[in-house]
């Protein structure tokens, strides 16, 4: 079993044909794909990068586990720190090993690489989005756990859909139909996939997503050119959609997100405000559960968020976590403030637990 640490855009560019068979045989999430997480390094991550890679017998890819380094400010003190690189603009921190190997091994041998690397590149591990609903994810946050001098918080919730449990009820969906009845009749629900999205239909999108969420960073030039780079990859533009609602040639509900075979991400929806008394968000929500069922995928991913309308539908939650910590052989002081830190983060949580109706509390699209 042999490490690498690659650093050069390039050289990340060229394992790709690696990295894709990889990604074949061990089906992990969408945004571990090789084009996912170049795209990640080549918009948000300059200069920082730090992918690991394991080889086994004869050169053959084996595992991959990508980070970039970032700044990070502790009660007005600057550190930098490791963090997930292929996390940007998703809510999982994912990584991807060959499921004939053994995997907690590998894992363990990576983290005592990344002691070895962390005292002239990096200050402290942290690393977010590491979701209970992934094996590898959940095995990598554990083993820091037993390896540094670490601790984790949850962070936040990820409802999700699964089909094979009920998720409809007559009565509300009732509810979603009447209330966009008055101009159903009018409207046109349409479905674009890779290439079909348009430079125009994206534009148009954005004006509505900003009027909708005026606070995202979604509408960036950067974030926007990510994602029209992954629009145009034809490795991966087939799991890019953008579905709307218009109306007399005006979008007034839109949805851009991500599926693969197994899953549908609820990624970044928009909705026109002018008519919101239509529910034109809600209708258009329950368009993408139903068409992601008629897809066959196990799961609609409605991603972080305690958002109330997400519970409309919801019948199963999981967790991200933040791990923070630094190696065990590090200095006192910087032990103190990973407790300092992790206490921090703990507190408002306990703040919290007595006014649980807080978590219902959210945005509702139209």
């Amino acid at each position: 079993m042999q490490i690498e640490i690659i650093e050069n855009l390039n050289d990340i560019f060229e394992l790709k044909p690696e990295w894709d068979a990889l990604f074949e045989k061990a089906s992990p999430g969408l945004f571990i794909h090789h084009s996912w997480v170049y795209q990640n390094y080549k918009h948000f991550q300059p200069g920082s990068r730090k992918l690991v890679v394991v080889y086994g017998d004869r050169r053959k890819l084996i595992g991959v586990f990508p980070f970039a380094i970032k700044n990070f400010n502790i009660k007005f003190l600057k550190y930098r720190v490791l963090a997930h690189g292929g996390s940007a603009v998703t809510d999982y921190s994912q990584f991807m090993v060959d499921p004939d190997v053994n995997r907690r091994l590998m894992i363990r041998r990576v983290l005592h690489k990344l002691i070895e690397l962390q005292p002239s590149n990096w200050d402290f591990f942290k690393i977010d989005n590491l979701s209970d609903d992934d094996d590898t994810s959940n095995l990598f946050r554990n083993l820091m756990l037993q390896t540094l001098y670490a601790g984790d918080t949850a962070t936040d919730i990820t409802p999700i859909i699964v089909y094979n449990h009920e998720y409809q009820e007559a009565k509300k969906i009732a509810n979603i139909q009447r209330l966009f009845r008055k101009i159903h009749n009018s409207c046109i629900v349409q479905h674009r996939v890779g290439t079909e999205i348009s430079d125009q239909s994206m534009a148009e999108f954005c004006r509505l997503h900003r009027k909708s969420y005026p606070d995202s960073d979604f509408d960036t030039s950067n974030a926007q050119e990510f994602y029209k780079n992954l629009i145009e990859d034809s490795d991966f533009s087939d799991h890019v959609c953008l579905t709307s609602i218009e109306l007399e040639g005006r979008m007034i509900a839109g949805h851009f997100g991500f599926q693969d075979r197994r899953v549908f991400y609820y990624y970044v929806p928009g909705y026109d405000k002018q008519f919101s008394e239509y529910g034109p968000g809600q209708y258009l929500l329950w368009n993408l559960i139903n068409m992601a069922n008629e897809k066959n995928v196990q799961e609609f991913d409605l991603l972080r968020g305690s958002e109330r309308y997400k519970f409309n539908w919801t019948n199963k939650i999981n967790t991200n976590y933040t791990v923070f910590g630094v190696s065990p052989h590090d200095r006192f002081h910087k032990k103190v403030l990973v407790n300092s830190w992790l206490l921090t983060k703990t507190l408002p949580y306990f703040r919290q637990r007595k006014k649980p109706a807080q978590l219902q509390h959210g945005l509702r699209p139209g």
